[in-house]
């Protein structure tokens, strides 16, 4: 494989702010961080010449770059596709996770802050039912 875009469709565009024009017919690596990109054909190679996957069949977190440069978090899956006439060609599925991620580091400071906070925090949705509290809550009672 020569690890040369052929498929790029609107959610990439989207996600990569590339135009296909500047993606399709290029090597992947220029949508990889330049530590990910500079090895990624020997990846391809090593896996061509032994058969052992290390991502291949596999979901993964890691970095994709946008055509500005700036580095977003991505669940990846990478797929092998053989041919009838016994090409390997890969595709990649990608999901851009930058919400997920701001979301967990919220919720992770939200849940750091109020484990420090001196005032009981009692957290209840709209039906009365606890969702959360903190020490000084579980303290009080």
């Amino acid at each position: 494989s020569d690890c040369i875009v052929t498929l790029y469709n609107k959610p990439a565009e989207t996600a990569f702010k590339l135009d296909p024009k500047d993606v399709i017919g290029m090597n992947v690596k220029k949508l990889l961080p330049p530590e990910i990109a500079c090895k990624h054909d020997g990846y391809v190679a090593r896996y061509m010449e032994t058969g052992k996957a290390n991502i291949i069949g596999k979901t993964i977190v890691n970095n994709a770059m946008k055509g500005t440069g700036t580095l977003f978090p991505i669940r990846l899956k990478v797929d092998e596709l053989v041919g009838m006439d016994g090409d390997v060609s890969f595709m990649a599925y990608l999901t851009d996770i930058s919400n997920e991620i701001s979301l967990l580091r919220s919720s992770l400071t939200s849940k750091a802050f109020s484990d420090i906070c001196p005032v009981a925090v009692v957290v209840m949705d709209s039906s009365g039912v606890l969702i959360s509290f903190n020490k000084a809550a579980q303290e009080a009672w």
